[in-house]
């Protein structure tokens, strides 16, 4: 049986200042079999988010629709008149956690979706007790939401959705705003709900290293509709056909042994299978435990002049003495005793549990915040620059060209440099939308923009990879060090491991108030067990210091 059928659907948003529409989907084709767990990838921008959202008809965007969409055999209903029975069997998880808990406690947000389709107290009881007993939140069943983790709010939402009893679950991002730990604890739940409760799943993620493992299917969107439907080998195979610029996006171990052996099937796809994949390769080679020499490329290890352990008298673009911040005299304070400076040309990583203060970090660098003890120095003239969780917070203009155009200071950026920015990042025909109608990772991109185009010697970035597709996260890469070699400074706070490994010259975990572990990156990451790359997880005790694909590669190939 078919839990959704798609056929022939098509969908325009609503027209522009320009004068016309923009035409989001186009005759897609689709069938989801009940009880299966899907996949839907893409690039940024490539229609994903819409069409999951034209699933669940409370959440759909306006505009024009045709051809049909069935659920469970129906016809969904696009209206106010929507009944309890749809909104019940289809349930919808954000990628922003805060954004879906509308309750101040645990239990009261469990107890909201069933109130609103009319539940009696007595069903109401039963079915929060089961679910708060099979998601494992009953040690904090009467706390506060916003004291939550963002782990444990993520978990909240999908427990808020199953208590439900949805047939159907939508997910879009739902761990682009957790830390590692809370990713494979959300992933671990989620798989159950699809396995020991026969639920359909369906979830846009451009991170697949946890997720591809768990998949029967994936649907690659293109084109506005849908180009590849299939297993996860499969979706290899037409990867390395037709999507080259995606394969980035598998996990490390099919990339590893994809490169290495480009025709072989299956492929790994998990730590483990990657791990004996590698110890055969390395065996038929003869050369185990063979040490990885050290990497003399002027893109990979640290740039004298970054941190407080650099030898580099340059003078420091920024400087925190001995910080400490609470948000309440009454709380125990998220900044600690912390120090930190930051000198021209380097890259410098953060990295952390939800709610451990990194972004808070990020506002007291910015200036936005002032800690209670300690202080913060900046150079005279620094012009500095932050990219917050929410790109929205810094759109105020009714279109993205507006947006992007103004320099801030009451002029105008100039025209070669606005098009060069747009047409890189794959925005031009964008620039007439209004920037909240972008998709996320358009919105990520425009945001980038904005503040690339200010030319700020201090760039600061909160999860500046979310919503981003494998190929733009390359580019960026690419900017953020094109940018370092220029004698900026970059501070970038994120649960995207493999991308701070890649790009950060120095790395510092943030616990406890403070900073941690700080020093050169790859050696950072080589030394932890937990928050580390999945190559080196691969790799450890098989192959010395190899944190990245290309530290692999010249072993194996």
């Amino acid at each position: 049986m078919a839990a959704v059928e798609i056929l022939d659907f098509s969908f325009s948003y609503p027209v522009q200042t320009a004068g016309s529409g923009f035409q989001a989907l186009s005759q897609v084709r689709m069938r989801v079999e009940s009880g299966s767990f899907m996949l839907l990838a893409g690039m940024t921008g490539s229609g994903k988010s819409t069409l999951m959202r034209c699933l669940k008809a409370e959440l759909a965007p306006m505009g024009e629709r045709s051809g049909s969409i069935r659920v469970f055999g129906q016809e969904l209903v696009f209206d106010m008149a929507v009944s309890s029975r749809q909104a019940a069997d289809i349930g919808y998880v954000l990628q922003d956690p805060e954004a879906q808990i509308v309750m101040d406690s645990v239990w009261h947000e469990l107890a909201f979706g069933l109130e609103n389709i009319g539940a009696s107290q007595h069903e109401m009881q039963r079915r929060i007790a089961e679910t708060a007993s099979f998601f494992g939140i009953n040690n904090w069943f009467d706390r506060k939401t916003a004291d939550l983790s963002g782990g444990q709010k993520q978990l909240l939402n999908l427990a808020s959705i199953m208590v439900m009893q949805p047939r159907l679950l939508l997910l879009d991002e739902p761990t682009a705003q957790l830390d590692p730990l809370a990713t494979k604890e959300f992933l671990t739940a989620l798989h159950r709900v699809s396995q020991e409760l026969g639920v359909t799943v369906m979830i846009i993620e451009h991170n697949l290293e946890e997720v591809a493992p768990l998949v029967d299917e994936v649907a690659f969107i293109a084109n506005r509709s849908v180009a590849f439907q299939g297993s996860f080998q499969g979706f290899i195979d037409y990867c390395s056909r037709c999507q080259t610029e995606y394969l980035p996006a598998l996990p490390a171990a099919t990339q590893l042994a994809h490169l290495v052996c480009p025709d072989s099937r299956p492929l790994p796809l998990t730590v483990r299978d990657g791990r004996e994949w590698l110890f055969r390769r390395l065996k038929e080679r003869s050369n185990l435990h063979t040490e990885v020499p050290a990497d003399k490329s002027p893109t990979l290890g640290p740039i004298p002049g970054l941190s407080a352990a650099s030898a580099s008298d340059t003078e420091p673009l920024l400087k925190i003495h001995r910080a400490w911040f609470a948000y309440e005299r009454t709380v125990a304070p998220v900044l600690r005793d912390l120090s930190l400076q930051l000198k021209p040309g380097g890259i410098y990583g953060i990295i952390g549990t939800n709610g451990s203060g990194k972004s808070t970090l990020l506002s007291l660098l910015a200036g936005i915040r002032k800690p209670q003890r300690g202080n913060v120095k900046r150079l005279r003239g620094l012009i500095s620059a932050a990219l917050p969780q929410d790109p929205k917070a810094l759109f105020n203009q009714p279109t993205l060209r507006q947006e992007l155009a103004d320099n801030g200071n009451g002029g105008q950026h100039s025209d070669d440099r606005l098009a060069y920015w747009l047409e890189r990042y794959k925005l031009t025909d964008m620039q007439e939308r209004h920037p909240y109608d972008l998709s996320g990772g358009e919105q990520q991109k425009a945001a980038l923009i904005k503040l690339l185009l200010r030319q700020p010697q201090l760039l600061l970035l909160d999860e500046p990879t979310k919503g981003l597709d494998a190929f733009t996260k390359a580019d960026l890469l690419g900017v953020l060090r094109g940018l370092a070699a220029e004698g900026k400074s970059i501070v970038i706070v994120s649960h995207d491991l493999e991308f701070v490994a890649s790009v950060a010259d120095d790395c510092s975990m943030l616990f406890n108030g403070t900073l941690v572990g700080s020093g050169d990156a790859r050696e950072f990451f080589a030394g932890n067990l937990f928050y580390t790359t999945a190559i080196y997880r691969i790799t450890r005790g098989l192959l010395e210091g190899c944190v990245r694909l290309q530290d692999v590669y010249p072993h194996v190939s």
